[in-house]
């Protein structure tokens, strides 16, 4: 567990199951996290926690806030590459969670994390373009675009562009 006067990054546990569970459920919100949005049963959640969570290439964190260690999200980070320091990030805050500093103080845990940890020196994402909200979240932490798919992801019938963004970790 990692965290400051705020919030931790932990491990799941079966107590987190319901809340995550409404994050996965939350269509609109999987919708612009690039995911296939799709009802999850608490087996499907746990399934996918235990997924993600086990890969040998990257880590999940559940967000919790430090006094009450209620559940404000997750934060994972997939194909790390140790030989070029370089990983995939995913963020999801609960959306009545947004605006509130705990994305910004998740990362700022996370990346200080994988440096120090796993000598990671580059994180990569990718954006849709139109999520104004999110780019402008990732511009604020320092994130830069690397590029764009254009007309790249099929959602609601319609294809969307994409947005690479990296960020360089090391000083």
């Amino acid at each position: 567990m990692i965290g400051d006067d705020r919030i931790v990054l932990r491990a799941w546990t079966p107590n987190d199951l319901d809340a995550l569970g409404e994050l996965r459920n939350d269509l609109t919100l999987q919708e612009m996290l690039m995911s296939q949005p799709r009802p999850n049963s608490s087996d499907r959640v746990r399934e996918w926690l235990v997924e993600k969570s086990g890969r040998d290439d990257g880590v999940f964190f559940v967000i919790a806030a430090r006094d009450s260690d209620r559940v404000l999200g997750y934060v994972q980070v997939v194909n790390m590459n140790a030989m070029h320091g370089t990983a995939e990030l995913g963020i999801c805050i609960g959306p009545d969670q947004q605006g509130s500093g705990y994305g910004s103080a998740a990362m700022n845990l996370l990346e200080d994390y994988l440096q120090r940890v796993f000598n990671m020196r580059k994180l990569l994402l990718h954006v849709f373009a139109d999520n104004d909200g999110a780019v402008k979240f990732y511009f604020g932490l320092g994130f830069e675009e690397a590029g764009r798919m254009k007309r790249h992801f099929l959602n609601n019938g319609e294809y969307r562009d994409v947005i690479i963004m990296e960020k360089f970790l090391e000083p």
